[in-house]
């Protein structure tokens, strides 16, 4: 989930930048609307877009804490429980917390549209219903229906209203609303998010005014009724809202020249690059990876260790199946984690007598995959000491008994550990 929401919001952005570099001041208001509406889409369905990894690939893998084996014993390292997950679970609870308020916000303004429409008197008007309240709230419409206190205008400016109104209702613009307060409400941490809805309830307008003015209105009379009606008006959200702050730039755009027909080819070549731009940064689903055969890692942070699949190795499990280093619900071993496991590599682990004769001491750092049905496989020494050190590392981690395999979106994959053993021959102090 942590991994969709931040390639997500990624994906939001740059769309995001990409609109209003080349495209918010350009006067394809039914473009950018698509436009939009293609990014956000888009934005939420890339992440479960999967490309497979090169085969060739250096990616970073999970960091188990170290166990320490001396000649006569082994430790365990001391590590606080749950610590490798403190800061994934404090923000997935403040994401959380975040979303649950926003929906229940949206729930309470769509509960407050339901009691003025069965509350107020209202009469159709084509495919559309006028609902007459009393409050002083400025018009605006959602879904057919449309809300306007009428006697606070006159005869000819209710009708300007009303017109405009219906062109919101005859071009779904509640659509794009509902999806824009979901969106919200999912990334409500990013701030392209909201600037999605502002750009978009801006081009709802332009599109209803020109719509209006198609009409036959004089553009002066319908600019200086906009002037007179909504500035400094309240904006109603999630319902399209006559009355909005953006007056000025609806002015401006009635009298604007529009663009040559021609400039629409920046949304053909536009949409593509970015699209590959996304997917080139997130290609590999939520992995961290680089090319290469090799990569020298360093023991002062070892957490930044690769998992390293050298070209053509064969492997107890098939290459073809992607490989995470973190994922959804990660594996555990025996129902008590990594904890556990470290207690079991205790267990099983001896220092090899050969290298004890000969005084070698070093940490090995091993690692190794925990496949879709629990087993593991592909345990490799990424950095060795000496060869009988080794072989005792890769022999105990390959003697693991079956994991619960980790989950992403709903179905195990494979995931990659590191593994740190440290072999002393004097006690630690």
């Amino acid at each position: 989930m942590a991994s969709w929401i931040i390639e997500s919001a990624i994906s939001l952005i740059v769309f995001y930048l990409a609109y209003i570099l080349f495209l918010k001041k350009v006067g394809f208001f039914r473009a950018n609307r698509l436009y939009l509406l293609t990014a956000i889409i888009f934005s939420l369905v890339m992440p479960y877009i999967r490309i497979a990894p090169p085969v060739n690939t250096v990616t970073y893998s999970w960091f188990i804490p170290e166990v320490t084996v001396t000649g006569n014993m082994a430790e365990l390292t001391p590590v606080s429980e749950g610590s490798e997950f403190t800061l994934i679970k404090s923000f997935l609870a403040v994401y959380l917390a975040g979303a649950v308020i926003l929906f229940a916000r949206l729930f309470m303004r769509l509960m407050q549209l339901y009691v003025l429409t069965r509350w107020n008197g209202s009469k159709r008007r084509g495919n559309a219903r006028i609902v007459s309240f009393s409050s002083g709230q400025s018009p605006f419409s959602f879904f057919n229906c449309i809300f306007i206190n009428e006697s606070l205008y006159s005869e000819e400016e209710k009708e300007r209203i009303i017109e405009h109104e219906m062109a919101h209702i005859g071009q779904y613009h509640t659509l794009d609303l509902i999806l824009l307060e979901l969106l919200i409400i999912i990334q409500w941490f990013n701030p392209a998010a909201w600037l999605y809805r502002r750009s978009m309830l801006e081009i709802h307008e332009y599109l209803a005014d020109e719509e209006v003015i198609k009409k036959g209105v004089s553009i002066p009379v319908y600019q200086e009724m906009l002037m007179k009606l909504q500035l400094g008006r309240e904006f109603f959200s999630p319902a399209n809202n006559f009355n909005k702050s953006l007056t000025l730039n609806r002015v401006r755009m009635m009298t604007r020249i529009k663009p040559p027909a021609w400039e629409r080819i920046r949304f053909f070549i536009l949409i593509p690059f970015l699209a590959l731009l996304v997917f080139t940064c997130t290609k590999n689903g939520g992995e961290l990876s680089l090319e290469g055969d090799t990569f020298e890692p360093s023991i002062a942070a070892p957490e930044a260790l690769p998992f390293n699949i050298p070209e053509g190795e064969v492997s107890t499990t098939s290459n073809e199946s992607e490989i995470f280093f973190i994922v959804e619900d990660m594996p555990d071993f025996l129902g008590g984690g990594q904890d556990r496991f470290r207690q079991h590599i205790v267990n099983n682990l001896r220092y090899p007598q050969a290298a004890a004769e000969k005084g070698i001491e070093g940490r090995v750092f091993v690692q190794f995959v925990v496949n879709e049905d629990g087993t593991v496989s592909d345990a490799t020494v990424v950095r060795g000491v000496d060869p009988s050190l080794d072989r005792e590392a890769i022999r105990v981690v390959m003697s693991s008994p079956r994991w619960t395999p980790g989950r992403q979106r709903g179905e195990p994959v494979r995931v990659a550990f590191t593994f740190p053993i440290n072999f002393v021959l004097a006690e630690p102090a």
